[in-house]
């Protein structure tokens, strides 16, 4: 710590020698000398031990605030895309599509304006965005509930459970999904009952009525009749117009959907 010292004495002596001796510009010389060996590196290895325990610090503080929640700078990539999809989503179900702001998004997700267009063009490519990963996740939802299980009936019936658990799971997805007006503000989408998801219903009755389960009739009437009622059960749940949870009218709903379609 102390290495500087003797340094620094062997040229202060040296200065005092030529100020004895007359000798100006030695003198400028021996002082430019003594900065640059000693003075300057002294100082640098003051301000290191005072500011360097402060950067450890800071850098301490932000390790345990991103323990508890990601600091702004942390979010990044996919993770920040993930984040302003589920802000927009929150946004979204609460004060509409059009009532809701890039700006609003930004500053509830606590992420740059930038940020937010570097993943998405625009507030309407961001609605798609949101709109095709939520119906993707109900169509892998289907599959799931569809796997292993045989017939129509049982299909039907495990499709409409596993809706139900995602309306009580996941209110605000699903009222997205199902609720919001998406053809006033994604103009070029296809209707909802084009999705996939739509289309898996579709196809689960219609292989019903090739195995002789369901009455032939218009594939469209059939997927209606089957899921029409819990879909709307779907929609009064989340509109909180339900007396009871909604998995209180689980069996009811598929018996009555069930007999009017069965052979």
């Amino acid at each position: 710590m102390y290495w500087y010292k003797p340094f620094f004495l062997a040229i202060a002596g040296s200065i005092f020698y030529s100020i004895w001796n007359n000798s100006p510009l030695l003198v400028i010389k021996q002082i430019h000398l003594l900065l640059i060996s000693t003075v300057l590196p002294i100082y640098g290895c003051y301000r290191s031990q005072i500011e360097l325990p402060v950067l450890k610090t800071e850098r301490s503080f932000g390790m345990i605030r991103s323990m508890s929640t990601p600091s702004k700078s942390a979010l990044r990539g996919a993770t920040l895309r993930d984040n302003v999809l589920s802000t927009a989503l929150n946004l979204f179900s609460k004060r509409g599509y059009f009532n809701t702001s890039i700006h609003d998004i930004r500053r509830a997700a606590g992420v740059s304006t930038g940020a937010i267009y570097h993943h998405f063009q625009n507030k309407e490519a961001l609605a798609k965005s949101l709109y095709e990963a939520l119906l993707q996740q109900m169509d892998q939802a289907i599959e799931e509930a569809c796997f292993k299980k045989k017939g129509c009936y049982e299909k039907s019936r495990a499709i409409i459970e596993k809706m139900f658990s995602l309306t009580l799971e996941q209110p605000r997805q699903m009222q997205f999904v199902l609720l919001a007006q998406h053809r006033e503000y994604l103009p070029d989408e296809a209707p909802i009952c084009s999705s996939k998801p739509f289309q898996a219903m579709k196809n689960v009755v219609t292989e019903g009525m090739e195995a002789g389960e369901v009455r032939e009739m218009e594939p469209w009437v059939a997927a209606t009749a089957m899921f029409g009622g819990a879909l709307r059960m779907m929609n009064l749940q989340l509109d909180g117009a339900l007396e009871h949870p909604l998995t209180d009218y689980f069996d009811e709903v598929v018996d009555c959907a069930w007999r009017g379609i069965k052979a």
